[in-house]
């Protein structure tokens, strides 16, 4: 489900449940007309009522709505995954993220590899050692004498920037953390809540 899709769906549950406490509000009141004009001409509705108590009600429902669209908006756009499609983790991890109603950022990061900045944030949210994010045996680990633990995190870290192909993937950023996704299944413990159903 896309973005769009998903906060659509939103609105249309917000819709339902206005129509239900108009609903409950007319029956509550005996049929009378504190609530009245309701019509949806041409696709757009009309919701007029001269009872105050149900316009605070209608009006708190919307705002409870617009707030989870918003929230459930932030998270699916805040989701990243740093992603090479010729691994099987990474694709798994991606369709994972998809079958779970999240279309996220996909970074190829050997097309677009990140900057000294992201790379040592992605490794601290990681809470796991440079070296753990590291493909030791891509052929560049063993010609740059990576192996060698007297090397610092900075050394590694710029190997890394020269070579992103020693960058272990799948990583995956969302509001609830950082994990490297290997197995894909990880990602699952920093997924926000599914989105919306279509």
């Amino acid at each position: 489900m896309t973005l769009v899709e998903a906060v659509d769906q939103v609105v249309r549950n917000a819709l339902e449940h206005v129509w239900a406490v108009g609903r409950q509000a007319r029956e509550g009141h005996g049929g009378q007309s504190g609530v009245g004009g309701v019509g949806n001409g041409g696709g757009a509705m009309m919701f007029q009522c001269r009872d105050p108590s149900v316009t605070g009600r209608v009006a708190a429902a919307c705002r409870t709505a617009g707030a989870e669209s918003a929230a459930q908006s932030d998270a699916m756009s805040k989701i990243t995954i740093y992603h090479n499609p010729a691994c099987s983790n990474s694709r798994g991890a991606l369709a994972l993220l998809r079958e779970r109603g999240f279309e996220p950022q996909v970074v190829e990061y050997l097309a677009t590899p990140p900057d000294r900045q992201t790379l040592v944030s992605l490794v601290k949210g990681t809470g796991l050692p440079v070296r753990a994010l590291m493909r030791s045996k891509e052929p560049a680990f063993e010609a740059a004498g990576l192996a060698d633990p007297s090397l610092s995190d900075d050394q590694l870290i710029d190997a890394m920037l020269a070579h992103p192909i020693l960058i272990n993937r799948p990583i995956v950023v969302t509001p609830l953390g950082t994990r490297l996704c290997r197995p894909p299944q990880t990602l699952l413990e920093i997924l926000p809540d599914p989105a919306p159903a279509a």
